[in-house]
């Protein structure tokens, strides 16, 4: 079986152990502890460097039409098709497989989890006959649909809409879940009388080209009182010892910030999400930060496993979110590009670098009484604090 689906199943049956006994040292927020908690090292690690090479495995992709699925070839990768070039990431085996390891890293951050926003309630509400209507969810650039058949499948009142640029989801997906091929900065095509109460998006840094439409779309198709949420990580590195600033993976994280500026995409976008929902008109809005340690360098038995799983997904992500960007756009040599990426990947594997990647979980509510799209609330509350090791909300 290949390698990152074992890490994936392995998230799987330790998730619950992990979460039981889960540490909040990792967590923070932006005006103090957020942002300079520490994370002790291991003292007995030997920083031996470690070997994480993964390949690509088979799995079926699902079937829409042949303009969807004529993929395209690029550097040894694959890329979609429908609106082509919109989206820098590949959609290979070897990128679902990285994308399904990634959501297993968000439940360890959310105690187990979907969503840091207080919904579930909301989502466990049975069929109204009155209304007509069951809880409805949408996920914005689903992936795999990994995120959209979890929350399916635990909460079965729901219909949860999920769309993509890629059909590469499941065709085996519970009945209550529909996936739609469609790019999210096209005309949404959702009848703002069937309204959403959840709408969930995760990681589109560098994918979106107008966040403030996005934003919008989401307030409009929003039941009153429904709710937004947004996860992204800073696309930076950071660590508490210098020698970060000067590393060849933040060399990266720049040149792809430029190469998608160049595209007309906005990639460093994390801190920006808490001020865009307010200035939507999203009240209630809230940050959670937390840190995942990009290899298993903490002392801390939970936080060296999380650096486990966090470091096989970053040694993949270094090429999947590299290789375009530095040949198709800022016209590299591919040769050049995968010594470049290599050395990433290389100080990625070497525990003496203690960095840490910052998640940013941001997410507001839709004013119970809401007077149209153009009204944008003025009083709407905020704030910004660490995650809990016990999420009320799960």
């Amino acid at each position: 079986m290949d390698e990152p689906l074992l890490f994936a199943q392995s998230v799987l049956l330790s998730q619950q152990n992990f979460v039981n006994g889960a540490s909040a040292s990792y967590y923070g927020n932006s005006h103090g502890p957020a942002a300079h908690l520490f994370i002790e090292p291991d003292p007995e690690d030997d920083f031996s460097l470690m070997s994480v090479d993964s390949d690509d495995s088979n799995s079926y992709v699902t079937s829409i039409t042949p303009s969807v699925t004529d993929y395209q070839y690029e550097n040894g990768r694959r890329y979609h098709s429908y609106r082509k070039g919109e989206y820098v990431l590949p959609n290979d085996e070897k990128e679902q497989n990285r994308l399904d390891l990634f959501h297993h890293i968000f439940r360890m951050l959310l105690n187990g989890s979907l969503f840091a926003a207080p919904v579930a309630d909301r989502l466990r509400q049975p069929f109204s006959s009155a209304t007509g209507r069951r809880p409805r969810v949408l996920d914005l650039g689903t992936g795999t649909g990994i995120w959209a058949i979890d929350v399916a499948d635990e909460f079965p009142n729901t219909e949860v809409v999920a769309n993509d640029l890629s059909p590469i989801q499941p065709s085996n997906a519970p009945f209550n879940v529909r996936f739609e091929v469609d790019d999210i900065e096209s005309p949404w095509p959702y009848s703002l009388s069937k309204s959403f109460d959840f709408i969930h998006c995760r990681t589109l840094g560098g994918a979106i080209s107008n966040w403030q439409a996005l934003y919008q779309n989401a307030y409009n198709h929003l039941t009153p009182g429904g709710w937004f949420e947004v996860t992204e990580l800073r696309m930076r590195f950071d660590s508490d010892l210098p020698g970060c600033e000067n590393s060849t993976a933040r060399e990266i994280t720049y040149l792809y910030i430029r190469a998608l500026a160049l595209i007309g995409k906005q990639a460093e976008v994390a801190h920006l999400h808490r001020k865009w929902m307010i200035d939507a008109g999203f009240v209630n809005v809230t940050e959670r930060l937390a840190r995942i340690p990009s290899s298993p360098w903490p002392r801390d038995k939970k936080l060296k496993e999380l650096g486990y799983y966090h470091m096989h997904n970053l040694i993949d992500a270094i090429d999947s979110y590299g290789i375009a960007p530095l040949t198709r756009i800022l016209g590299m040599e591919r040769v050049a590009a995968e010594v470049l990426l290599a050395g990433a990947r290389a100080e990625i594997r070497n525990k003496k670098n203690h960095w840490y990647s910052v998640v940013h979980f941001v997410f507001g509510q839709k004013p119970e009484t809401s007077t149209g799209s153009s009204t944008r609330s003025t009083s709407a509350s905020s704030s910004t604090y660490s995650l809990n090791s016990n999420n009320p909300h799960s």
